[in-house]
Formats: C-alpha cells, structure tokens, sequence
C-alpha cells in the first residue's frame, strides 16, 4: 500500500517541481562528496540524491490548524 501512495504522489509531482526540490539539496550532496574519496563521489552522488527524492515524495507536512483551533489553543495558553 505505501508503494501505492508513492506512486500517486510521483505522479502527481511533475519532474520540473521534483527536480526544483532536488536542487535545494545540492549544496549538502556536494559538501558530503568533498569528504568522500574520488573513486566513490559518483556512486554516492546518486545514493544522496535518490534518498533525497524519497524524502521529497514521502514527506508529509505538518497538519495547520485553522483560524478557530488557532485560536482556542492561543486563549487556552493565555489561561495558564
């Protein structure tokens, strides 16, 4: 079932968003490469940035409250 949910979401994702996202990670993959030896900096440039475009499709954001549980909870603190 989860493989299912990846799917859809890869799916719904174009490759121009996914690889905006990737993009955000490059500085990190890079400095992760320069501590590397150069006979593995390839291989693991691709291992980074497939657990990177895993990360990107499987991350699921924080619930929001809306105005009027954002509210409640802010007069329940101003109670203490």
């Amino acid at each position: 079932m989860m493989t299912n949910n990846r799917t859809t979401k890869a799916q719904r994702m174009s490759e121009e968003a996914l690889y905006e996202e990737l993009q955000k990670f490059e500085p990190f993959i890079q400095q992760a490469l320069r501590q590397t030896s150069y006979q593995e900096r390839e291989d693991l440039q691709q291992e980074l940035r497939l657990k990177c475009i895993e990360k990107i499709l499987t991350y699921e954001p924080p619930e929001v409250p809306g105005f009027w549980e954002y509210k409640r909870r802010y007069e329940q603190q101003s109670d203490e």
